[in-house]
């Protein structure tokens, strides 16, 4: 599934200078961990790893074959989703 990042998000990004993509990530999952509207759809199991950077467990409903944590695509047509301009 495509999601383009909300405003809020990439205004909070825009700006910093990642290395990776990993660091993408890491920063990425930090800022809605920290962000007052959007922490509020994650629970409490979910909310302590991503301030750590780390992706929140997915609902088993909506997981795939030995992943439990959402994941972000960084090649392909998926990756201009996580575009900060």
């Amino acid at each position: 599934m495509n999601t383009h990042l909300p405003e809020q998000i990439k205004t909070k990004l825009r700006g910093q200078q990642f290395e990776t993509f990993a660091d993408f990530k890491s920063a990425l999952w930090s800022t809605y961990a920290n962000d007052a509207t959007f922490s509020k759809q994650f629970g409490t199991y979910q909310l302590n790893p991503m301030k750590e950077g780390w992706p929140p467990r997915a609902p088993f409903h909506q997981t795939l074959e030995g992943s439990r944590s959402y994941e972000l695509c960084n090649h392909g047509p998926e990756a201009k989703c996580h575009d900060l301009n």
